[in-house]
């Protein structure tokens, strides 16, 4: 009965749920341009694990935004750019690739591929003049399974089932623009 009782209690622990959460993320000012550099942690679900061993590539946005928090008018949004990573598994090879930045990587296990999508590294998403020195700004980072990149009839039946559904909630931070 205790072992019963100690399993249960370490189960939650050890199984993560579906789903994508922005465990940290940062801007660093690297030769005149900012750089995003984040850990995600992603967990597909049961039906998208099936569709990518079936064939199917999954395509993740990720999305990055800085604003100017204004007192008297709206915030004014500085930068907005979004990246593409592209998900697969080649039954030849038994691997999972990965796409991204120009970039393929392959991995034996799908929770390296999906750790290796999580990592985001030196993106390049500003130039040093668009930030002032002393002032302080807003970044957030979300990522997001992008359906509309599925075939027709795929879209058709992500639309209708919730399964299909893998988005992360925007993740914000403060950010202070480095002196000249």
């Amino acid at each position: 009965m205790l072992a019963l009782i100690l399993t249960l209690a370490c189960a939650p622990l050890s199984v993560r749920a579906a789903g994508i959460q922005v465990e940290s993320a940062e801007l660093k000012l690297q030769r005149e341009r900012y750089d995003v550099y984040a850990h995600l942690a992603i967990k597909l679900n049961p039906t998208l694990e099936e569709a990518l061993h079936k064939g199917v590539t999954l395509v993740f946005r990720t999305d990055f935004r800085i604003v100017e928090p204004r007192r008297w008018w709206f915030d004014a949004e500085l930068a907005h750019e979004a990246m593409q990573s592209r998900l697969s598994y080649n039954f030849l090879l038994r691997r999972y690739l990965l796409e991204s930045s120009y970039q393929t990587h392959a991995y034996d296990t799908l929770d390296g591929a999906l750790d290796g999508l999580g990592d985001i590294r030196a993106w390049s998403v500003l130039d040093r003049v668009e930030l002032r020195p002393g002032t302080t700004y807003r970044a957030s980072l979300r990522m997001k399974l992008d359906t509309s990149q599925l075939s027709k009839p795929m879209q058709v039946n992500a639309l209708a089932s919730g399964k299909w559904s893998l988005e992360s909630p925007w993740y914000g931070w403060r950010v202070e623009a480095a002196a000249p």
